[in-house]
């Protein structure tokens, strides 16, 4: 998936504005993930797998549950895709 996948797909159900704002909160939590310790963000947090679940629907991210019933989170491979398009746009500077 590339950027301007990513933003056609939320402008044709949201507006452009907000459109924007979730790919830079897509963004944040794609370069979380991938920064994360052997690419797994792990979180107990409610909100967090809130919008972890929301990243799984988009195709993005993969969940699975850990034995201490944290919620795991992985990169797709459309997710890392998208991590690369973001640094070739300049997100991450």
């Amino acid at each position: 998936m590339k950027i301007r996948d990513l933003k056609n797909n939320l402008e044709q159900n949201l507006n452009k504005v907000r459109a924007n704002k979730y790919v830079n909160s897509i963004s944040h939590w794609i370069k979380k993930i991938f920064d994360s310790e052997k690419g797994q963000y792990n979180t107990n947090d409610f909100n967090e797998i809130n919008t972890l679940e929301n990243l799984a629907g988009i195709g993005i991210v993969s969940l699975t549950k850990s034995p201490a019933d944290e919620v795991i989170a992985e990169l797709t491979p459309e997710g890392k895709e998208l991590h690369k398009d973001f640094i070739a746009h300049g997100y991450y500077l």
